[in-house]
């Protein structure tokens, strides 16, 4: 696993929070700390423009010194590197990760400024690493895990079992979709389902628990995801809300997208989005969940 974090910041006051949780990570896990800010061109006019180039590296210049007293004022002096690209928000801070080998980006969003909440958005999409949105400087201690038995998913658990900490506290939480099926077939169906769920459950656990987890505990709810996630997160008063970033999958439904739109519009705890890794190391990688497909497929028919 990389030895680097990268927080991504414009120099604003809203990344205070994430340039702190950074410092917090860093400490406990022995990692670098690296900067990046982008500057959107100017034009993108095709035709050349009078001095655009010299400008464009003039602003630049100016962001990555804001950026620097932003860091002298949030966490004292550093020598942290400051990258700053050109380009689109949301590809330009993927592509400095992946040059950089980036072990998780770190965002601190303004939620009163909507222009960031697309590019936001799309980075927890595209990113090939984890992207942490950070509303509180410290590190979780409790957090809910969005599983859907997808490696995505379950790479977010793993990821926020190095987060939380032995001491810490995991909640693995499973939406299950609501049916409108005949009531005979749906009771059929649904104890077949609420098995492999179950079956999921217990090698998860037990495979976090290998890998020193602490508590962790498994929820299970009906309904629609995103809502479902949330809620169950401000009932255990979580810090915080761990989801695969290829998306937690509801009756057809990509989630990651709603459940990052409403956490960056409405912020109550810190994000974190998690891709697929070809293997998860320690973790299953999937959960067999043909005897409920076939089971459908019965009823279908």
């Amino acid at each position: 696993m990389s030895d680097l974090l990268l927080v991504a910041t414009d120099g604003g006051r809203a990344a205070a929070n994430a340039l702190r949780f950074a410092v917090a990570y860093a400490e406990a896990e022995d990692v670098g700390i690296e900067i990046v800010s982008v500057v959107e061109p100017l034009s993108e006019l095709p035709m050349p423009l009078p001095h655009r180039d010299e400008l464009e590296q003039a602003h630049a210049r100016g962001v990555a010194e804001r950026v620097r007293e932003h860091l002298n004022e949030v966490v004292g002096p550093v020598d942290w590197p400051v990258h700053v690209r050109l380009g689109r928000p949301a590809p330009a801070i993927c592509q400095a990760a992946v040059a950089r080998g980036t072990r998780m980006v770190v965002l601190g969003l303004d939620p009163r400024r909507p222009e960031t909440h697309t590019a936001s958005v799309e980075l927890l999409h595209l990113a090939e690493m984890p992207v942490y949105v950070a509303r509180d400087p410290k590190l979780p201690r409790t957090a809910v895990v969005g599983i859907d038995f997808r490696p995505s998913s379950l790479r977010a658990a793993e990821e926020a079992l190095h987060l939380v900490g032995p001491n810490g506290t995991l909640h693995l939480a499973h939406v299950q979709p609501s049916l409108d099926f005949p009531a005979a077939s749906v009771w059929d169906w649904r104890g077949c389902y609420e098995g492999a769920v179950q079956t999921g459950f217990t090698k998860l656990t037990a495979q976090l628990q290998e890998m020193g987890a602490g508590e962790v505990r498994t929820h299970r709810r009906v309904g629609d995801a995103a809502v479902e996630l949330l809620d169950l997160a401000e009932e255990l008063h979580a810090d915080l809300l761990a989801v695969g970033s290829d998306g937690y999958i509801c009756n057809g439904r990509v989630v990651v997208g709603r459940v990052a739109r409403r956490l960056i519009v409405e912020p109550p705890i810190s994000l974190l989005a998690t891709p697929v890794l070809t293997t998860v190391e320690g973790i299953v990688t999937n959960v067999s969940m043909a005897p409920v497909r076939r089971e459908a497929t019965a009823l279908a028919s």
